[in-house]
């Protein structure tokens, strides 16, 4: 079986990873993966690496974020992809996909080059575009429909995006598979090892991870901890991640408002991340429409219990008082369960070894890419 995966970008995140063990996987089952991205970056780096065939063309995404300036960009793309389809269907078939596979909702090329070519189309969606991200399709998220109609099967990483990206639209073909995590040939990674850098003594570490950006609502866990922080100065909050400078230096300043300077640290984006989940006692899931949350299964394969905003696919994860806690009502919500952690460390310990069993069980690379290779072979039985 020869298929051909769609990114929509180049970057080594969450859903470029999740497509590279994919690819990894499928090919140890006998599958020929080609990988399209538009541009050269990380991502396309470690396929190489791997000696996965990628190929660069500058096709464009069909959805942006309201006003930024990509969106203003959308007209300029439909019609650049356009112009490209053409030429992108006689390389697509020079390969000769069993089929094509387009691993998000804001790239629709996938699509456009698999019915101009006849081949079967699988479409992973993998966000709450508007939700999210507040992006809007061009020229309407109709296209999104239409197309999604027309697949052959429909690619959901959770009950969520189901319900919500599928709402009112009964008649699309569509499978849940997570997105797998845990590596069970990799175990060993997951549970206690020395960390580069030694763990404040008799201290209670709250890990805030990913891209720094008002969707992922990390302000609410600064201003979560600066509600209980003085009462428990052995608590820490450590934030990892980059992203938009003006929101960063919100969360620096709601810091300072709250005179917890000295018990936060913000550690910019790091590439290897193992070493602040072991030093980590609790992770803080705060955005409200996570699609999965792999920060959430990451946690959880690590041995940390997780304190998850009831909203997106978080509660499919986390099942509450049993791997984690479940909030509401904002700030004051998850600083009173903060406060439940801190009262009792064994508790914390005991929740975070359940979502360990909980992801070893849920959340392998190896399931993920069984219920692939199952879903593709229905798609293209052989």
């Amino acid at each position: 079986m020869k298929i051909l995966f769609l990114s929509h970008y180049p970057h080594l995140l969450g859903a470029n990873r999740s497509l590279l063990s994919l690819v990894l996987g499928l090919r140890t089952k006998g599958v020929l993966p080609q990988v399209w991205c538009p541009e050269e970056g990380d991502f396309t780096d470690a396929l190489r690496a791997e000696n996965i065939h990628v190929r660069i063309f500058p096709y464009h995404n069909w959805a942006a974020t309201l006003m930024h300036p990509s969106f203003f960009h959308l007209p300029f793309a439909a019609y650049r992809n356009n112009n490209l389809l053409a030429s992108l269907a006689l390389e697509a078939k020079e390969f000769g996909p069993n089929i094509i596979h387009t691993n998000s909702s804001v790239l629709g090329i996938g699509a456009q080059i698999a019915e101009a070519i006849d081949v079967p189309h699988v479409w992973h969606i993998r966000e709450f575009a508007w939700q999210h991200y507040k992006m809007k399709f061009f020229p309407s998220e109709d296209v999104l429909y239409r197309n999604l109609k027309k697949a052959k099967k429909v690619i959901a990483i959770s009950h969520a995006i189901k319900n919500g990206v599928g709402k009112d639209h009964a008649d699309i073909n569509w499978e849940i598979i997570y997105n797998g995590v845990l590596d069970e040939n990799k175990i060993e990674q997951f549970f206690e090892v020395p960390t580069d850098e030694e763990k404040e003594p008799d201290t209670f570490t709250f890990l805030c991870i990913g891209m720094l950006h008002p969707s992922k609502s990390q302000l609410e866990a600064v201003e979560a901890f600066g509600l209980v922080a003085s009462k428990y100065p052995n608590a820490r909050l450590r934030i990892v991640g980059g992203g938009r400078r003006l929101y960063e230096a919100k969360l620096k300043e709601m810091a300072k408002r709250k005179r917890v300077t000295a018990q936060v640290s913000f550690l910019g984006f790091k590439k290897e991340v193992a070493a602040e989940y072991h030093r980590a006692d609790a992770v803080v899931m705060c955005s409200r429409d996570e699609g999965m949350g792999r920060v959430t299964v990451e946690a959880m394969s690590y041995g940390k219990p997780v304190l998850g905003y009831r909203g997106g696919a978080t509660p499919e994860l986390l099942t509450d008082e049993v791997n984690g806690y479940l909030y509401e009502n904002n700030a004051q919500g998850l600083a009173e369960k903060m406060e439940l952690l801190l009262q009792d460390p064994d508790r914390a310990h005991a929740m975070g070894k359940a979502g360990q069993q909980k992801a070893i069980q849920t959340f392998t690379v190896q399931k993920y890419v069984d219920q692939m290779y199952d879903a593709f072979r229905e798609v293209y039985p052989f």
